[in-house]
């Protein structure tokens, strides 16, 4: 009798089989990590974007709350000196357009103004609403921070 090297077709089968089945359990475990991680950051950015506002309003109280991100970021300072066109608050990522959308970790940033808002307090010197969404392209949730009152 000879003597059969290597392995059957029957047993690559069964092996690559093995392999897809895993691969079926672990992936989605992975997507929804993944997606879970981006409405982590979104809210986290939310939640900085708010902080970089009140900081804004109480650092440039002639200026009241930025009517944009770039007022917020950079906008081509070098940060030594912080200026109210540019007051060094938010990252370059977030800062890219004036009013978005910025996009950042799968979700897109917008910073709208509106003439009317619910409350007293959500209402900056110029009688103007903010309103900081994330729009939730690549997670399950959007993120809203309606001036001081923060919605998830």
């Amino acid at each position: 009798m000879r003597k059969q090297k290597g392995f059957s077709l029957i047993e690559l089968l069964i092996v690559v089989a093995i392999i897809l089945i895993i691969a079926a359990i672990a992936i989605p475990n992975l997507l929804r990590s993944r997606i879970a991680a981006n409405d982590a950051a979104a809210a986290s950015t939310i939640r900085t974007l708010n902080t970089s506002e009140v900081t804004y309003s109480t650092s440039y109280v002639d200026q009241g709350y930025a009517d944009n991100f770039t007022k917020l970021g950079p906008n081509g300072t070098t940060c030594a000196a912080p200026l109210p066109s540019g007051a060094c608050l938010i990252d370059n990522v977030l800062s890219a357009t004036p009013n978005g959308p910025n996009p950042k970790g799968g979700h897109k940033y917008f910073l709208l103004l509106r003439t009317r808002c619910c409350r007293p307090h959500q209402r900056d010197r110029h009688n103007a609403c903010r309103l900081q969404c994330g729009d939730h392209s690549c997670g399950v949730h959007g993120y809203c921070d309606l001036g001081l009152l923060a919605v998830a």
